[in-house]
Protein backbone atom coordinates (compact mmCIF):
# COMPACT_ATOMS: atom_id res chain seq x y z
CA UNK A 1 0.00 0.00 0.00
CA UNK A 2 1.39 3.39 -1.20
CA UNK A 3 2.57 5.64 2.01
CA UNK A 4 0.88 9.06 2.65
CA UNK A 5 3.20 12.12 3.81
CA UNK A 6 2.51 12.31 7.61
CA UNK A 7 0.49 15.14 9.10
CA UNK A 8 1.53 17.85 11.30
CA UNK A 9 1.19 16.83 14.99
CA UNK A 10 -2.25 18.85 15.41
CA UNK A 11 -3.98 17.00 12.50
CA UNK A 12 -2.34 13.49 13.58
CA UNK A 13 -4.35 13.79 16.77
CA UNK A 14 -7.20 15.05 15.33
CA UNK A 15 -7.39 12.10 13.19
CA UNK A 16 -6.39 9.38 15.34
CA UNK A 17 -9.07 10.58 17.68
CA UNK A 18 -11.68 10.19 14.80
CA UNK A 19 -10.44 6.44 14.48
CA UNK A 20 -10.15 5.94 17.90
CA UNK A 21 -14.25 6.35 17.74
CA UNK A 22 -15.15 4.16 14.64
CA UNK A 23 -12.69 1.36 16.40
CA UNK A 24 -14.54 2.00 19.35
CA UNK A 25 -17.82 1.71 17.77
CA UNK A 26 -16.48 -1.46 16.01
CA UNK A 27 -15.43 -3.49 19.22
CA UNK A 28 -18.22 -2.32 21.59
CA UNK A 29 -20.87 -3.13 19.13
CA UNK A 30 -20.39 -4.07 15.38
CA UNK A 31 -18.81 -7.64 15.60
CA UNK A 32 -20.83 -10.96 15.79
CA UNK A 33 -19.49 -14.32 16.03
CA UNK A 34 -19.57 -16.54 12.45
CA UNK A 35 -21.28 -19.34 13.27
CA UNK A 36 -21.26 -21.00 9.75
CA UNK A 37 -17.39 -21.06 10.60
CA UNK A 38 -16.23 -24.06 9.23
CA UNK A 39 -12.87 -25.29 12.00
CA UNK A 40 -11.55 -28.27 9.85
CA UNK A 41 -8.27 -29.73 9.48
CA UNK A 42 -7.33 -31.65 6.87
CA UNK A 43 -4.34 -32.86 8.64
CA UNK A 44 -4.84 -32.82 12.30
CA UNK A 45 -1.62 -31.99 14.14
CA UNK A 46 -2.58 -34.39 17.43
CA UNK A 47 -4.44 -37.92 17.54
CA UNK A 48 -5.79 -40.29 20.19
CA UNK A 49 -4.01 -40.20 23.61
CA UNK A 50 -1.21 -37.37 22.47
CA UNK A 51 -3.86 -34.53 22.63
CA UNK A 52 -2.39 -31.41 24.17
CA UNK A 53 -4.85 -30.23 27.14
CA UNK A 54 -5.35 -26.49 26.58
CA UNK A 55 -7.36 -24.84 29.17
CA UNK A 56 -9.01 -21.64 27.85
CA UNK A 57 -9.55 -19.00 31.09
CA UNK A 58 -12.88 -17.90 32.42
CA UNK A 59 -12.33 -17.56 35.75
CA UNK A 60 -11.36 -13.93 35.79
CA UNK A 61 -14.23 -12.04 34.36
CA UNK A 62 -13.14 -12.54 30.44
CA UNK A 63 -14.75 -10.54 28.08
CA UNK A 64 -14.42 -14.03 25.83
CA UNK A 65 -15.14 -17.15 26.26
CA UNK A 66 -15.11 -21.22 24.51
CA UNK A 67 -19.40 -21.00 24.23
CA UNK A 68 -18.91 -17.12 22.98
CA UNK A 69 -16.95 -15.23 20.89
CA UNK A 70 -13.78 -17.41 21.06
CA UNK A 71 -15.78 -20.74 19.86
CA UNK A 72 -14.61 -20.36 16.29
CA UNK A 73 -11.12 -20.58 18.07
CA UNK A 74 -11.92 -23.25 20.28
CA UNK A 75 -13.46 -25.51 17.62
CA UNK A 76 -10.05 -24.65 15.72
CA UNK A 77 -7.77 -25.97 18.17
CA UNK A 78 -10.15 -29.42 18.46
CA UNK A 79 -10.53 -29.78 15.58
CA UNK A 80 -6.39 -29.62 14.98
CA UNK A 81 -6.70 -32.29 17.92
CA UNK A 82 -6.17 -30.49 21.08
CA UNK A 83 -8.22 -30.84 24.14
CA UNK A 84 -9.55 -27.34 25.06
CA UNK A 85 -11.13 -27.24 28.65
CA UNK A 86 -12.94 -24.06 29.97
CA UNK A 87 -11.18 -23.06 33.32
CA UNK A 88 -13.45 -20.94 35.58
CA UNK A 89 -10.78 -20.79 39.01
CA UNK A 90 -8.07 -18.49 39.69
CA UNK A 91 -4.30 -19.41 38.77
CA UNK A 92 -2.80 -21.84 41.11
CA UNK A 93 -0.11 -24.22 40.89
CA UNK A 94 -2.47 -27.54 41.34
CA UNK A 95 -4.95 -26.24 38.79
CA UNK A 96 -2.09 -24.91 36.60
CA UNK A 97 -0.02 -28.98 36.54
CA UNK A 98 -3.01 -30.02 34.82
CA UNK A 99 -2.86 -28.27 31.92
CA UNK A 100 -0.10 -27.47 29.21
CA UNK A 101 -1.00 -24.34 27.67
CA UNK A 102 -3.14 -22.23 28.86
CA UNK A 103 -4.80 -18.96 26.92
CA UNK A 104 -5.96 -16.19 28.68
CA UNK A 105 -8.22 -13.96 26.85
CA UNK A 106 -9.36 -10.47 27.91
CA UNK A 107 -9.30 -10.44 31.89
CA UNK A 108 -11.11 -8.08 33.45
CA UNK A 109 -11.20 -7.30 37.63
CA UNK A 110 -12.32 -9.73 39.76
CA UNK A 111 -11.95 -7.84 42.80
CA UNK A 112 -15.77 -7.59 44.36
CA UNK A 113 -14.89 -3.70 45.91
CA UNK A 114 -14.22 -2.62 42.99
CA UNK A 115 -16.06 -5.31 40.37
CA UNK A 116 -17.66 -2.15 38.43
CA UNK A 117 -14.71 -1.45 37.08
CA UNK A 118 -13.57 -3.76 33.96
CA UNK A 119 -9.87 -1.79 34.65
CA UNK A 120 -9.20 -3.04 38.13
CA UNK A 121 -6.46 -5.83 38.50
CA UNK A 122 -7.83 -9.32 37.53
CA UNK A 123 -5.33 -11.35 39.41
CA UNK A 124 -3.85 -11.26 42.94
CA UNK A 125 -0.16 -11.58 43.66
CA UNK A 126 -0.27 -15.26 44.11
CA UNK A 127 -1.96 -15.76 41.31
CA UNK A 128 1.02 -14.34 39.02
CA UNK A 129 3.04 -16.28 41.17
CA UNK A 130 1.65 -19.55 40.57
CA UNK A 131 1.50 -18.62 36.64
CA UNK A 132 5.68 -17.80 37.03
CA UNK A 133 6.52 -20.65 39.00
CA UNK A 134 4.23 -23.02 36.25
CA UNK A 135 6.13 -21.34 33.16
CA UNK A 136 9.69 -21.47 34.79
CA UNK A 137 9.27 -25.69 34.90
CA UNK A 138 7.94 -25.60 31.68
CA UNK A 139 3.96 -24.41 31.17
CA UNK A 140 2.68 -22.17 27.95
CA UNK A 141 0.63 -19.51 28.13
CA UNK A 142 -1.16 -17.81 25.34
CA UNK A 143 -1.90 -13.87 26.68
CA UNK A 144 -4.29 -11.63 25.07
CA UNK A 145 -4.71 -8.26 26.27
CA UNK A 146 -6.65 -5.80 23.62
CA UNK A 147 -7.07 -1.88 24.38
CA UNK A 148 -8.10 0.09 27.30
CA UNK A 149 -9.22 -1.44 29.78
CA UNK A 150 -7.94 -4.77 29.44
CA UNK A 151 -4.34 -3.58 29.48
CA UNK A 152 -4.89 -1.92 32.90
CA UNK A 153 -6.42 -4.69 34.55
CA UNK A 154 -3.62 -7.83 33.70
CA UNK A 155 -1.10 -5.05 34.71
CA UNK A 156 0.18 -7.24 37.06
CA UNK A 157 0.66 -10.36 35.23
CA UNK A 158 2.68 -8.21 32.43
CA UNK A 159 4.65 -6.34 34.74
CA UNK A 160 5.98 -9.90 36.11
CA UNK A 161 6.65 -11.02 32.50
CA UNK A 162 8.26 -7.72 32.12
CA UNK A 163 5.83 -7.14 29.12
CA UNK A 164 5.04 -3.22 28.75
CA UNK A 165 1.47 -2.44 27.72
CA UNK A 166 0.12 1.19 26.39
CA UNK A 167 -3.35 0.21 27.85
CA UNK A 168 -4.41 2.62 24.51
CA UNK A 169 -5.48 1.58 21.00
CA UNK A 170 -3.12 1.73 18.44
CA UNK A 171 -3.53 2.89 14.99
CA UNK A 172 -1.86 3.11 11.66
CA UNK A 173 -3.69 4.37 8.69
CA UNK A 174 -0.48 3.88 6.53
CA UNK A 175 -0.95 0.30 7.10
CA UNK A 176 -5.00 -0.32 7.83
CA UNK A 177 -6.58 -3.31 6.58
CA UNK A 178 -8.47 -2.01 2.88
CA UNK A 179 -11.14 -4.35 3.40
CA UNK A 180 -12.16 -3.25 7.07
CA UNK A 181 -11.19 0.48 6.14
CA UNK A 182 -10.40 1.56 9.69
CA UNK A 183 -6.90 2.74 11.05
CA UNK A 184 -7.55 0.53 13.84
CA UNK A 185 -7.38 -2.48 12.00
CA UNK A 186 -3.93 -2.85 10.84
CA UNK A 187 -2.34 -5.47 8.22
CA UNK A 188 0.88 -6.80 8.43
CA UNK A 189 2.29 -8.86 5.63
CA UNK A 190 5.60 -9.93 4.01
CA UNK A 191 5.64 -7.58 1.47
CA UNK A 192 5.32 -4.04 4.01
CA UNK A 193 8.10 -5.67 6.14
CA UNK A 194 5.42 -5.93 9.07
CA UNK A 195 6.10 -9.99 9.91
CA UNK A 196 8.67 -10.57 12.00
CA UNK A 197 11.33 -13.58 11.98
CA UNK A 198 10.19 -16.64 13.75
CA UNK A 199 9.08 -20.08 13.71
CA UNK A 200 5.40 -18.56 14.24
CA UNK A 201 5.08 -16.75 11.09
CA UNK A 202 6.12 -20.25 8.45
CA UNK A 203 3.62 -20.02 5.67
CA UNK A 204 2.30 -16.98 7.12
CA UNK A 205 1.95 -13.97 4.76
CA UNK A 206 -1.19 -11.84 5.90
CA UNK A 207 -2.26 -11.22 9.30
CA UNK A 208 -4.83 -8.71 10.28
CA UNK A 209 -5.49 -6.96 14.17
CA UNK A 210 -8.50 -5.16 14.87
CA UNK A 211 -8.37 -2.44 17.15
CA UNK A 212 -5.73 -3.70 19.76
CA UNK A 213 -3.13 -1.62 21.91
CA UNK A 214 0.37 -1.90 21.60
CA UNK A 215 3.05 -4.14 23.42
CA UNK A 216 6.88 -3.65 24.34
CA UNK A 217 8.70 -7.29 25.14
CA UNK A 218 11.66 -8.17 27.16
CA UNK A 219 15.04 -8.55 26.46
CA UNK A 220 15.44 -11.58 23.96
CA UNK A 221 11.95 -11.25 22.90
CA UNK A 222 11.01 -11.42 19.41
CA UNK A 223 8.11 -9.11 17.31
CA UNK A 224 5.81 -11.03 15.47
CA UNK A 225 3.27 -8.09 14.60
CA UNK A 226 6.06 -5.14 14.15
CA UNK A 227 4.36 -1.94 14.56
CA UNK A 228 5.56 0.51 11.71
CA UNK A 229 6.80 4.14 12.28
CA UNK A 230 3.35 5.17 11.60
CA UNK A 231 1.56 3.65 14.30
CA UNK A 232 -0.37 5.92 17.10
CA UNK A 233 -0.84 5.02 20.36
CA UNK A 234 -4.47 7.00 21.15
CA UNK A 235 -5.89 7.92 24.28
CA UNK A 236 -8.93 10.09 24.84
CA UNK A 237 -6.62 12.97 25.40
CA UNK A 238 -3.54 12.60 23.64
CA UNK A 239 -1.77 10.23 20.59
CA UNK A 240 1.83 9.09 20.97
CA UNK A 241 4.35 7.63 18.69
CA UNK A 242 3.73 3.38 18.89
CA UNK A 243 7.31 3.14 16.65
CA UNK A 244 9.36 0.27 17.76
CA UNK A 245 6.82 -1.59 19.36
CA UNK A 246 4.75 -4.79 18.33
CA UNK A 247 0.77 -6.19 18.76
CA UNK A 248 2.58 -9.66 18.76
CA UNK A 249 5.65 -10.84 20.82
CA UNK A 250 6.93 -14.31 21.93
CA UNK A 251 9.74 -15.17 24.34
CA UNK A 252 10.98 -17.56 26.71
CA UNK A 253 10.30 -17.63 30.75
CA UNK A 254 12.40 -20.57 32.32
CA UNK A 255 11.79 -23.58 30.43
CA UNK A 256 8.48 -22.54 29.35
CA UNK A 257 6.81 -20.11 26.64
CA UNK A 258 4.70 -17.02 26.08
CA UNK A 259 3.15 -15.45 23.38
CA UNK A 260 1.53 -11.95 24.05
CA UNK A 261 -1.30 -10.58 21.59
CA UNK A 262 -2.91 -7.46 21.44
CA UNK A 263 -6.15 -7.88 19.87
CA UNK A 264 -8.78 -10.88 20.42
CA UNK A 265 -10.41 -10.62 17.35
CA UNK A 266 -7.73 -11.88 15.08
CA UNK A 267 -7.93 -15.59 16.70
CA UNK A 268 -11.45 -15.46 16.05
CA UNK A 269 -14.18 -15.46 13.18
CA UNK A 270 -16.46 -12.38 13.44
CA UNK A 271 -18.51 -10.31 11.01
CA UNK A 272 -17.99 -6.45 10.81
CA UNK A 273 -20.98 -5.01 10.51
CA UNK A 274 -19.74 -1.24 10.23
CA UNK A 275 -20.53 0.08 6.93
CA UNK A 276 -17.51 0.52 4.45
CA UNK A 277 -17.47 2.98 2.06
CA UNK A 278 -15.72 0.49 -0.36
CA UNK A 279 -18.21 -2.59 -0.23
CA UNK A 280 -22.31 -2.75 -1.27
CA UNK A 281 -23.93 -1.29 2.08
CA UNK A 282 -25.22 -3.06 4.93
CA UNK A 283 -22.78 -5.98 3.66
CA UNK A 284 -21.23 -7.67 6.52
CA UNK A 285 -17.24 -8.08 6.45
CA UNK A 286 -15.84 -11.76 7.87
CA UNK A 287 -12.61 -10.68 9.85
CA UNK A 288 -10.26 -13.19 11.71
CA UNK A 289 -10.38 -16.32 11.11
CA UNK A 290 -13.08 -16.75 7.98
CA UNK A 291 -11.24 -14.18 6.06
CA UNK A 292 -9.66 -16.89 3.20
CA UNK A 293 -7.59 -14.15 2.11
CA UNK A 294 -5.49 -13.67 5.15
CA UNK A 295 -3.24 -16.52 7.25
CA UNK A 296 -4.83 -15.72 10.62
CA UNK A 297 -5.77 -18.96 10.49
CA UNK A 298 -2.45 -20.40 9.85
CA UNK A 299 -1.00 -17.96 12.40
CA UNK A 300 -3.54 -19.08 15.36
CA UNK A 301 -2.29 -22.35 14.64
CA UNK A 302 1.19 -21.64 14.64
CA UNK A 303 1.37 -19.94 18.08
CA UNK A 304 -0.14 -23.37 19.51
CA UNK A 305 2.16 -25.32 17.63
CA UNK A 306 5.09 -23.45 19.14
CA UNK A 307 3.25 -22.82 22.81
CA UNK A 308 2.87 -27.18 22.71
CA UNK A 309 6.43 -27.40 20.74
CA UNK A 310 5.48 -28.77 17.54
CA UNK A 311 7.07 -25.92 16.16
CA UNK A 312 10.77 -25.46 17.68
Amino acid sequence: MPLRPSPPPSIALLLALVALAGCASIVRAQQVTDSTFQAAVAHPTFKDDKRPIVFFDEGHRNAHTLDGRFKPFGKLLEADGYRVLPSRQRFSEPLLRNCEVMVLVDATSTVPAISVDPAGPAFSDIEVKAMRNWLEAGGSLLFVAEHHPFGAAVALLARDLRVDMSNRYTVDGEHEDPTIANAGCILYTQENKLLGDHPILRGVRRVTAYTGQSLKGPNGSVALLKLADSAQDVSASDSVSAAGRAQGIAFEVGKGRVVVLADAAMLTAQFSLTPNPRLPLGKPVAMGLNRPDLDNRQFALNVMHWLSRELK
